[in-house]
């Protein structure tokens, strides 16, 4: 069975702490909607660091990069 989960109801809140390292996938495997989340909820979990290698999606641009620095 699949489960489908909207990301726009996704409280990463409840799986991410100030601190915390984050590794995604990258080029054609990162998870876009998964990062969007991601960088709307960051400001109320606190800082994370993330490593991000190559992507060809253009969300992570620079403002992105400055919520996400520790």
């Amino acid at each position: 069975m699949t489960a489908v989960t909207d990301a726009n109801g996704l409280d990463l809140g409840a799986y991410l702490r100030p601190g915390d390292h984050i590794v995604w996938g990258q080029a054609c495997g990162e998870p876009t909607t998964l990062v969007e989340a991601l960088l709307a909820q960051v400001d109320s979990i606190g800082k994370l660091s993330a490593f991000a290698a190559t992507s060809f999606s253009g969300i992570l641009d620079a403002a992105a990069a400055e919520k996400l620095r520790s």
